[in-house]
Formats: C-alpha cells, structure tokens, sequence
C-alpha cells in the first residue's frame, strides 16, 4: 500500500517524493508551470513543458530530470511515466509504480480539449480514493470529471488520484 500524505502537497513519504508541494522541497514532481504548483525545489521531475515554462517563470538553479510523456524512467525505488494532462501546455500526469503500488496522480486538468494542451490520455483506474473521514467534498468540475472517467477520484484540495492500493493520511 502506498502511503500518501497531504501537507500543502501531496507527500509519499516512503519514497521522499512531493507531488505538486506549494513550498520547495528537495525532491518533487512539478505537474504544470502554474504559481500554485510550483516552488524552488532542489530537485524536480516535469515534462519537457513544464521544464521550459519553470525556467522562465521562476529560473534559478535546481537538478531537473526532464522527461517526455510516455517514457518510463527508474528513480531510487519508483518508476514513472508522465501522461499529458490536456491543462495547460506542459501538464502532466504522473504514473507512479513501486513495489508497495501503483498510483496515477494530476494537479489540473480540463474537461475540454485545450487550445495549447498536449491532448491528454483516458485515464484507466481500478479504485476510489476515500479520507479517513468519508468522502472529500467535490467541486462541480470534480463531479463531472468522475463521471467521464469512473476509476478516478478526487483526492486533497483538487488532485485526482486513480490508485491500486494506496492510504491517504490528511493533516
């Protein structure tokens, strides 16, 4: 089972990755160039995009592993694969698999196809994400999303998590 945790980001603990982290940290996947996704991390994983629009937007020095979508690339004890998210140019999914799982995770996305998005990709889950305290509270757009695509859930202020095995912890 993977544990998540949310805290201003998403956190896998067991693997020391951020997902989408308001504040910087050593090691995060960045989904999209957006203020509200985006820090001075030491050390990111994007799409060729989202690399190009960081640099512009926040520069500064930082280790980037720039990958393309579709290729799968082997980092300490994960893999994963970036899918186009169709939000904004650059954005992406990310297919994370360990050994404890497997997870599918995206900042934004956009019902519509977008004018200067990458087209995105179906997701394919196989679970529903629910807290500890029941069901989270949807958006409009976070209900119409589920319903196009079943096997995702909304999980932690917008993110969609379509999961294997995976315990989410809020704090």
């Amino acid at each position: 089972m993977i544990d998540v945790r949310y805290q201003r980001g998403l956190h896998l603990p067991a693997h020391d990755l951020w997902l989408d982290p308001r504040d910087a940290k050593p090691f995060a996947f960045v989904s999209h160039a957006h203020s509200d996704h985006m820090a001075r991390h030491a050390e990111v994983i994007a799409s060729v995009g989202t690399a190009r629009l960081m640099q512009a937007r926040i520069g500064g020095e930082r280790r980037e592993h720039v990958l393309p979508f579709g290729e799968r690339r082997e980092f300490r004890d994960f893999a994963i694969t970036l899918l186009p998210a169709g939000h904004i140019f650059g954005s992406a999914q990310a297919f994370i698999e360990t050994d404890a799982g497997s997870l599918l995770y995206t900042g934004d996305f956009k019902l519509r196809p977008g004018l200067s998005a990458e087209p995105r990709w179906k997701l394919a889950g196989v679970g529903r994400c629910r807290g500890s305290r029941g069901p989270i509270p949807q958006t409009a757009k976070q209900r119409a999303f589920e319903e196009n695509n079943p096997h995702a859930a909304n999980c932690a202020n917008g993110g969609i998590v379509a999961f294997q095995s995976v315990r989410l912890n809020f704090f």
